[in-house]
């Protein structure tokens, strides 16, 4: 006890009463974020403990899922809930993104799906997205606790043009260690089409307990070609292909570039 209290007080005498002299303390700024939810459409509230309890349904958060659901190169996202822990409803929203003129970014409209919103589940935490068929649009899976999972195929979506990429990193050893990993998880795309660049990155992991489809998916509209497809592996190697064909997934090994190509199933 001794000992603890000597040195809690050594700790404390130590301590400065004020900021060490040269630090400056920057002066307020003004706020460098907006909130634009209501402006952009989005209606959605999580039902967080709404009935009063606090049971596992009650607590968690969404699913959400970010995705170009039609392949126009803007980011979709759905987000799914439940109204309560009766298992009485869902509360689903299926946000589709729009180009807003006037200049105020992206507007978003709730186009639920019907196969959705007609599934009576506690749906919580899980969203899961990926080409479940290759036709190059992304489906989703969502999950519901308790209950049967609920496979949403998009059937339409491939209309405008697309490209998936899968990555496989190098995993050989060198002298400073290993030199990317197997799916090249953290790798950066930057794809060029059409007169627009896209960025994206390889991840791993969804939302609660799940994982999407590793593989990039981007959609590309009316372009007819991908005119360059810049990949930075972990390891700061970057591979370059150039001309590639829409409508295709292709994979991309680190230090060889495009190594297969496949068209999507349609």
């Amino acid at each position: 006890m001794l000992v603890a209290f000597t040195l809690t007080a050594a700790i404390s005498a130590c301590a400065p009463d004020k900021p060490p002299t040269g630090r400056v303390t920057p002066a307020p700024t003004q706020e460098a974020f907006v909130d634009a939810t209501e402006a952009s459409g989005i209606r959605f509230q999580h039902f967080n403990g709404r009935t009063g309890d606090f049971d596992y349904p009650e607590i968690i958060g969404s699913g959400l899922a970010l995705l170009d659901f039609n392949n126009d190169g803007n980011l979709d996202f759905v987000v799914v809930g439940s109204t309560n822990n009766t298992i009485s409803g869902v509360v689903t929203r299926f946000y589709v993104s729009a180009t807003n003129l006037a200049g105020a970014g992206l507007t978003f409209s709730n186009n639920v799906s019907a196969a959705a919103a007609g599934v009576a589940a506690v749906w919580k935490g899980t969203a899961v997205w990926g080409d479940y068929d290759n036709d190059g649009d992304l489906d989703l899976l969502i999950t519901s606790n308790g209950g049967p999972v609920q496979l949403l195929l998009n059937e339409g979506g491939n209309r405008n043009n697309a490209l998936l990429v899968r990555t496989i990193g190098s995993t050989s050893l060198t002298a400073s260690g290993p030199k990317s990993n197997r799916d090249g998880i953290g790798a950066r795309l930057t794809l060029i089409a059409g007169g627009r660049t896209y960025v994206d990155q390889v991840s791993s992991g969804s939302s609660y307990l799940t994982q999407h489809d590793m593989r990039v998916h981007v959609g590309l509209g009316t372009a007819t070609k991908v005119d360059r497809l810049e990949i930075a592996w972990p390891d700061g190697r970057v591979d370059v292909t150039e001309n590639l064909p829409v409508n295709h997934i292709i994979t991309v090994r680190e230090g060889q570039g495009e190594t297969q190509r496949v068209p999507f199933a349609r």
